[in-house]
């Protein structure tokens, strides 16, 4: 796939077609220019990280919205096998936003939720931090799948001993230390 840059990356773009046409005169030549091309890639690494490093605010947001992200099905066609996906809340309706389904996950069975925005406007129309590759995580897929992988093996290896009693006792935990709340006594009516 096409990698699309946005503004703010459009040196990166300019040494990526560069290096492209570079490797496409060395497909079709004799011409050895292999130390060009890992200068070439080694200077848009370099690039991209310093890039990436200093983003703005604006700027993190155009990644975090950047049409060629991974979504939840590509994690699950990516990561997990003999994904079965649920449908409805078995009240109202099927909230096609959200994805859902039993798995297993390096063989072991697991539940998958996420959510799943459209690619484009037909389809939009219908948290541990998991680390990004340098350029964020539609530069590279493979490293995403990677880091995506390992963070959910390590996950999985955290509760997978831990007895179902351990296991609710440390979901009440995490759940009573969402927000904060204050109690208020009524004041006497007399």
């Amino acid at each position: 796939m096409k990698t699309t840059f946005l503004d703010f990356e459009q040196a990166v773009a300019e040494l990526e077609t560069k290096i492209e046409e570079l490797r496409y005169v060395q497909d079709e030549s004799s011409v050895d220019i292999s130390s060009e091309l890992k200068t070439l890639s080694e200077k848009s690494q370099l690039l991209t990280k310093q890039i990436y490093e200093g983003l703005t605010p604006w700027q993190v947001s155009q990644v975090a919205r950047h049409p060629q992200r991974p979504y939840t099905l590509d994690y699950i066609q990516a990561l997990f096998t003999d994904f079965h996906e649920l449908h409805g809340d078995r009240v109202f309706a099927d909230d096609q936003s959200i994805i859902g389904g039993l798995a297993r996950f390096n063989g072991k069975p697991c539940m998958v939720i996420g959510h799943q925005k459209g690619r484009d406007t037909k389809e939009r129309a219908f948290d541990t931090i998991v680390p990004e590759p340098v350029g964020a995580a539609h530069r590279d897929y493979e490293a995403m799948m990677a880091n995506m992988n390992k963070a959910l093996a390590r996950a999985l290896s955290e509760v997978e001993d831990l007895s179902e009693k351990e296991l609710l006792e440390r979901r009440h935990q995490r759940f009573m230390s969402y927000g904060q709340f204050k109690e208020v006594k009524a004041k006497d009516a007399s």
